[in-house]
Protein backbone atom coordinates (compact mmCIF):
# COMPACT_ATOMS: atom_id res chain seq x y z
CA UNK A 1 0.00 0.00 0.00
CA UNK A 2 1.28 3.35 -0.75
CA UNK A 3 1.98 6.20 2.25
CA UNK A 4 -0.44 8.04 -0.03
CA UNK A 5 -3.16 6.09 0.73
CA UNK A 6 -2.65 5.91 4.34
CA UNK A 7 -2.04 9.42 4.72
CA UNK A 8 -4.99 10.61 6.28
CA UNK A 9 -6.32 8.03 9.29
CA UNK A 10 -10.53 7.54 8.58
CA UNK A 11 -12.03 10.16 10.37
CA UNK A 12 -13.25 7.89 13.28
CA UNK A 13 -10.22 6.16 14.04
CA UNK A 14 -9.09 5.51 17.74
CA UNK A 15 -6.26 7.75 18.65
CA UNK A 16 -3.72 6.13 20.18
CA UNK A 17 -1.88 7.58 23.38
CA UNK A 18 2.48 7.89 23.14
CA UNK A 19 2.61 7.29 19.25
CA UNK A 20 5.93 5.92 18.26
CA UNK A 21 8.05 8.54 16.35
CA UNK A 22 9.40 7.98 12.66
CA UNK A 23 11.49 10.24 10.17
CA UNK A 24 12.70 9.87 6.68
CA UNK A 25 16.52 9.92 5.81
CA UNK A 26 15.86 12.95 4.00
CA UNK A 27 14.54 14.42 7.95
CA UNK A 28 17.59 13.40 9.52
CA UNK A 29 19.61 15.30 6.52
CA UNK A 30 17.79 18.16 6.83
CA UNK A 31 18.35 18.32 10.52
CA UNK A 32 22.46 18.08 10.98
CA UNK A 33 23.22 21.63 10.00
CA UNK A 34 20.39 22.53 12.96
CA UNK A 35 21.79 19.93 15.44
CA UNK A 36 23.78 22.27 17.35
CA UNK A 37 21.28 24.94 17.44
CA UNK A 38 19.42 24.60 21.15
CA UNK A 39 16.16 26.60 20.13
CA UNK A 40 15.70 24.60 17.22
CA UNK A 41 16.08 21.10 19.15
CA UNK A 42 14.33 22.65 22.18
CA UNK A 43 11.12 23.29 19.98
CA UNK A 44 11.24 20.05 18.33
CA UNK A 45 11.63 18.13 21.43
CA UNK A 46 8.81 19.88 22.79
CA UNK A 47 6.70 19.31 20.10
CA UNK A 48 7.10 15.60 19.68
CA UNK A 49 6.16 14.78 23.41
CA UNK A 50 3.08 16.77 22.57
CA UNK A 51 2.53 15.16 19.54
CA UNK A 52 2.96 11.90 21.07
CA UNK A 53 -0.49 12.38 22.66
CA UNK A 54 -2.43 15.30 21.49
CA UNK A 55 -5.49 14.83 19.18
CA UNK A 56 -4.25 14.22 15.46
CA UNK A 57 -6.51 17.24 14.24
CA UNK A 58 -4.95 19.56 17.63
CA UNK A 59 -2.34 22.14 16.69
CA UNK A 60 1.17 22.96 18.50
CA UNK A 61 0.68 26.83 18.63
CA UNK A 62 -0.05 29.19 16.09
CA UNK A 63 2.60 28.39 14.02
CA UNK A 64 1.63 24.85 13.38
CA UNK A 65 -1.30 23.84 10.69
CA UNK A 66 -2.44 21.51 8.02
CA UNK A 67 -2.09 22.01 4.64
CA UNK A 68 -5.39 22.67 2.59
CA UNK A 69 -4.42 22.29 -0.99
CA UNK A 70 -5.15 18.95 -2.66
CA UNK A 71 -1.72 18.07 -3.31
CA UNK A 72 -0.47 17.91 0.30
CA UNK A 73 -3.59 17.64 1.58
CA UNK A 74 -2.86 15.22 4.74
CA UNK A 75 0.40 16.22 5.71
CA UNK A 76 1.26 19.51 8.42
CA UNK A 77 3.80 22.24 8.63
CA UNK A 78 4.86 23.84 11.77
CA UNK A 79 7.37 26.96 11.46
CA UNK A 80 10.08 26.36 13.82
CA UNK A 81 11.72 29.39 12.44
CA UNK A 82 8.97 31.35 10.65
CA UNK A 83 9.89 30.97 6.73
CA UNK A 84 13.02 29.42 6.74
CA UNK A 85 12.93 26.50 9.53
CA UNK A 86 9.67 24.61 8.71
CA UNK A 87 9.04 21.06 9.29
CA UNK A 88 7.12 19.53 7.40
CA UNK A 89 4.98 15.87 9.17
CA UNK A 90 2.05 13.71 9.13
CA UNK A 91 0.22 12.03 12.06
CA UNK A 92 -1.58 8.78 12.10
CA UNK A 93 -3.15 7.18 14.96
CA UNK A 94 -0.14 5.08 15.79
CA UNK A 95 2.77 7.70 14.88
CA UNK A 96 4.31 10.74 14.29
CA UNK A 97 5.92 11.08 11.20
CA UNK A 98 8.69 13.19 10.33
CA UNK A 99 9.16 13.83 6.68
CA UNK A 100 11.46 16.70 5.63
CA UNK A 101 12.73 20.41 7.08
CA UNK A 102 12.39 23.01 4.76
CA UNK A 103 12.19 26.87 3.91
CA UNK A 104 9.26 28.81 2.46
CA UNK A 105 10.42 28.45 -1.45
CA UNK A 106 9.87 24.71 -1.44
CA UNK A 107 6.24 25.54 -0.86
CA UNK A 108 5.30 27.92 -3.88
CA UNK A 109 2.40 26.58 -5.57
CA UNK A 110 4.42 26.22 -8.78
CA UNK A 111 6.90 23.90 -7.34
CA UNK A 112 5.64 20.35 -8.18
CA UNK A 113 8.57 18.12 -7.13
CA UNK A 114 7.97 18.43 -3.43
CA UNK A 115 4.33 17.77 -3.64
CA UNK A 116 5.14 14.82 -6.05
CA UNK A 117 7.82 13.62 -3.63
CA UNK A 118 5.65 13.31 -0.75
CA UNK A 119 2.86 11.65 -2.42
CA UNK A 120 5.75 8.80 -3.41
CA UNK A 121 6.43 8.16 0.16
CA UNK A 122 5.95 4.71 1.65
CA UNK A 123 5.84 3.44 5.17
CA UNK A 124 9.30 1.56 3.89
CA UNK A 125 11.26 5.44 3.75
CA UNK A 126 10.62 5.55 7.87
CA UNK A 127 12.57 4.98 10.63
CA UNK A 128 12.79 5.14 14.03
CA UNK A 129 13.70 8.26 15.63
CA UNK A 130 14.96 9.84 19.46
CA UNK A 131 15.37 13.12 19.95
CA UNK A 132 17.74 12.54 22.89
CA UNK A 133 20.03 10.30 21.13
CA UNK A 134 20.34 12.22 17.86
CA UNK A 135 20.67 15.92 19.82
CA UNK A 136 22.94 13.95 22.27
CA UNK A 137 20.48 15.99 24.93
CA UNK A 138 22.05 16.85 28.29
CA UNK A 139 19.23 18.78 30.73
CA UNK A 140 20.84 22.25 31.19
CA UNK A 141 21.87 23.28 34.43
CA UNK A 142 19.36 26.78 35.86
CA UNK A 143 21.26 30.20 36.87
CA UNK A 144 22.56 31.03 39.45
CA UNK A 145 21.46 34.25 42.04
CA UNK A 146 24.70 36.19 40.79
CA UNK A 147 23.62 35.41 37.06
CA UNK A 148 19.70 36.45 37.50
CA UNK A 149 21.39 40.04 39.22
CA UNK A 150 24.13 39.80 35.89
CA UNK A 151 21.12 40.25 33.36
CA UNK A 152 18.81 42.63 35.26
CA UNK A 153 21.76 44.73 35.44
CA UNK A 154 22.28 44.04 31.67
CA UNK A 155 18.72 44.54 30.82
CA UNK A 156 18.93 48.57 32.25
CA UNK A 157 22.95 49.18 30.67
CA UNK A 158 20.88 48.06 27.61
CA UNK A 159 18.17 50.34 28.12
CA UNK A 160 20.45 52.97 28.60
CA UNK A 161 22.39 52.61 25.63
CA UNK A 162 20.06 54.19 22.67
CA UNK A 163 20.93 51.19 19.43
CA UNK A 164 20.66 48.72 22.48
CA UNK A 165 17.63 50.01 23.58
CA UNK A 166 16.40 49.31 20.15
CA UNK A 167 17.15 45.90 20.36
CA UNK A 168 14.60 45.65 23.54
CA UNK A 169 12.18 47.41 21.83
CA UNK A 170 11.79 45.18 19.19
CA UNK A 171 12.64 41.64 21.39
CA UNK A 172 9.72 42.85 23.66
CA UNK A 173 7.30 43.54 20.39
CA UNK A 174 8.31 40.34 18.88
CA UNK A 175 8.39 38.32 22.49
CA UNK A 176 11.35 36.89 20.67
CA UNK A 177 14.86 37.25 22.96
CA UNK A 178 17.17 35.17 20.34
CA UNK A 179 18.99 38.74 19.40
CA UNK A 180 19.35 39.44 23.13
CA UNK A 181 20.96 36.09 23.82
CA UNK A 182 25.03 37.04 23.27
CA UNK A 183 24.81 40.13 25.50
CA UNK A 184 23.25 37.67 28.24
CA UNK A 185 26.02 35.03 27.64
CA UNK A 186 28.97 37.88 28.23
CA UNK A 187 26.51 38.89 31.08
CA UNK A 188 26.34 35.81 32.96
CA UNK A 189 29.89 34.14 31.56
CA UNK A 190 28.10 31.45 29.88
CA UNK A 191 28.95 30.94 26.25
CA UNK A 192 26.63 28.09 25.98
CA UNK A 193 23.17 29.40 27.78
CA UNK A 194 20.00 28.58 26.65
CA UNK A 195 17.47 31.15 26.02
CA UNK A 196 14.84 28.83 27.87
CA UNK A 197 16.93 28.13 30.97
CA UNK A 198 16.50 31.69 30.72
CA UNK A 199 13.48 32.36 30.53
CA UNK A 200 12.40 29.51 32.89
CA UNK A 201 15.03 31.24 35.50
CA UNK A 202 12.58 34.13 35.47
CA UNK A 203 9.26 32.44 35.93
CA UNK A 204 8.30 31.87 32.23
CA UNK A 205 8.48 34.16 29.06
CA UNK A 206 5.65 36.82 30.51
CA UNK A 207 7.95 37.06 33.64
CA UNK A 208 10.51 37.73 31.84
CA UNK A 209 9.76 40.53 29.20
CA UNK A 210 7.85 42.46 32.22
CA UNK A 211 11.32 42.65 33.32
CA UNK A 212 12.47 44.33 29.91
CA UNK A 213 9.46 46.35 29.66
CA UNK A 214 10.17 47.66 33.82
CA UNK A 215 14.10 48.70 32.21
CA UNK A 216 12.38 50.52 29.49
CA UNK A 217 10.32 52.42 31.38
CA UNK A 218 12.46 53.22 34.21
CA UNK A 219 14.96 54.55 32.52
CA UNK A 220 13.01 56.51 29.95
CA UNK A 221 11.74 58.00 33.24
CA UNK A 222 14.69 58.40 34.94
CA UNK A 223 15.89 60.26 31.46
CA UNK A 224 13.07 62.21 31.26
CA UNK A 225 13.39 63.65 35.49
CA UNK A 226 17.03 64.66 34.28
CA UNK A 227 15.87 66.66 31.33
CA UNK A 228 13.43 68.42 33.51
CA UNK A 229 15.62 69.47 35.97
CA UNK A 230 18.23 70.67 33.32
CA UNK A 231 15.87 72.64 32.20
CA UNK A 232 14.30 74.31 35.50
CA UNK A 233 15.95 77.54 36.03
CA UNK A 234 18.41 77.39 38.72
CA UNK A 235 18.03 80.93 41.25
CA UNK A 236 21.48 82.25 42.70
CA UNK A 237 21.50 82.20 46.16
CA UNK A 238 21.76 85.90 47.74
Amino acid sequence: MRFWEIASPPAKAVVQPNRSVVATRRFLKDLKPFLGNPEVIKTLRDFLAFRKTAKPTEQFGKKDAPFTNDKMRGFWHLHIVFGTIILIYQVTPAEVRLIAIINHKLLDVKNKNFPNWLESLTTEDFQPFDIDEISGHEEPEGLSQDQKQAVRDELYSMASNTEERQMLDFALKRQNITGLMPNFRFATDDDKLDPNVLLAAFGNQDSFFKLVSDALQNTRMREQRRLLDRSRPRHRLI
